[in-house]
Order: structure tokens, then C-alpha cells, then sequence
């Protein structure tokens, strides 16, 4: 499978080619983007996919046919800094993403912005990333705030989705059942103590109950009549 990322990296070498060479672009598109485009119209047939082969082929020749106003649009963003100073990379990065921006209406900023950022990390120079991030974002701004960026379909997931915040129970992913965490809690958890003996009055001993055939006639227990003495009759006693 043939990604986007994949694409925009063949236009950027061909431009490049294009920039060093001289050569009409027709010529430089037959040279280093032609077998390549037959490959991906090819995998759409099969697939029944449609827009990669229109991206390769319109984002190679806009961006050149427009690389000069392009290129006056970074100057006006670019502070301090002459154009002939920037990467050539980094220019043609940026000259795609500004096409990109203003000419594919189903991809979204977001997507193209990002994309860029990680070409750059991987064939211009370490800093170039911040740099590109800086100059294509204030462009996104000028270029919404003129009405120049028209987007569609999927072009406005940005707008549409919404925003998550970071952590915490049921941010799970948008597709899909979100995770449901723990009911929340009003302030922190309640512990239960166990009394000590200085928590309040301390508590009579209980009394266990005692059998009537053992209390004996000295007991105290005026609870109820007592027993009156047996007498034992004397032998001698005649009455």
C-alpha cells in the first residue's frame, strides 16, 4: 500500500531534481514520478481508491508553477531572515505545504502541517522542523482570516472533532465505546477510626446474669424475697 507520506516525499525529490536540473517539469515528472504515478493509478484500479494519483500529479506542477509566489509569502513570514538563506529543502517543504493548503480542499490543515514537519525531521537539518511549524502556521492564520483555505468533507475534521482533555477516566479514543472510569468523589475518602479511650465517657462493664439456685442469702441482690433460714429441730426438744 502506497501512503501519502510516501507521495508528498517523491514530489519533494523531483522538485528538488527540478531546481538542480533546470530541465522543463514535464520532463523532470517523466524522469522521476512517472513510474511511480503508474503505480498508484494501477493500485486505485485495483482498490477502487481515488485522490492519490491527483495529489502526485497537481501538487508537483502547482508548486512549481507557483513557487514564486509561494516563495513571497514565506519571505513576508520569514523575519531577519533572506530567502536565499533558507534550505532549499525547507523552501520546496514549504511550497508544497502552502499548495497543499490552498488547493486540497479534502485534507485537512492539521494533516498537512504535521506531515511536513515529519519530512523535515527526516531529510533536512534538526532545526528545520520548528522553523517550517512557525512559518506554515502564521500562514494558516493569514490564509483563514482571507478566506483563502476552502475545506470540505474531511478537510474540516479539524473543526468538527472535539477536544479531549489530557488524562483522566472515559478519554478514550473518538471511534468506538468510550471507557467509563470510577464514580468521582466529592473531597477525599472518609477513613473510619477506630475510638480510643479519650473519645467520650467510657462505657459501664456489662453484667452477666446470675443463676437464682447459686445467689446465696449474703449476695446483697435485693432483687426479690429472700429464702427464710431452715431450722433444724433439736432431739432433745420435746416441742
Amino acid at each position: 500500500m502506497i501512503s501519502r507520506r510516501q507521495i508528498r516525499i517523491k514530489v519533494m525529490q523531483a522538485i528538488y531534481a527540478w531546481y538542480c536540473t533546470g530541465d522543463e517539469p514535464a520532463l523532470t515528472f517523466d524522469i522521476n514520478l512517472k513510474e511511480f504515478s503508474d503505480e498508484i493509478r494501477d493500485f486505485e484500479r485495483r482498490k477502487g481508491d481515488k485522490g492519490d494519483a491527483r495529489l502526485l500529479m497537481e501538487l508537483f506542477y502547482d508548486t512549481i508553477e507557483n513557487g514564486e509566489a509561494y516563495d513571497q509569502l514565506i519571505q513576508s513570514k520569514a523575519e531577519n531572515w533572506e530567502l536565499e538563506r533558507i534550505a532549499l529543502i525547507d523552501r520546496i517543504l514549504m511550497q508544497m505545504g502552502i499548495s497543499e493548503m490552498t488547493h486540497f480542499e479534502e485534507i485537512p490543515i492539521k494533516v498537512t502541517i504535521n506531515e511536513y514537519l515529519e519530512i523535515a525531521k527526516k531529510f533536512s537539518t534538526p532545526k528545520s522542523s520548528k522553523f517550517i511549524n512557525g512559518i506554515l502556521d502564521s500562514l494558516y492564520i493569514q490564509f483563514k482570516q482571507s478566506d483563502k483555505i476552502q475545506k470540505s468533507g474531511r478537510g474540516l475534521i479539524e473543526e468538527t472533532l472535539p477536544k479531549r482533555r489530557p488524562g483522566g477516566f472515559g478519554q478514550g479514543p473518538t471511534n468506538g465505546p468510550r471507557f467509563q472510569g470510577p464514580p468521582r468523589q466529592d473531597g477525599p475518602p472518609r477513613v473510619q477510626q477506630k475510638p480510643t479511650p479519650e473519645d467520650g465517657p467510657k462505657q459501664p462493664p456489662v453484667q452477666r446474669p446470675v443463676n437464682d439456685e447459686k445467689l446465696s442469702p449474703d449476695s446483697g441482690d435485693q432483687s426479690g424475697p429472700k429464702k427464710r433460714p431452715r431450722i433444724r429441730k433439736n432431739d432433745n426438744d420435746n416441742t
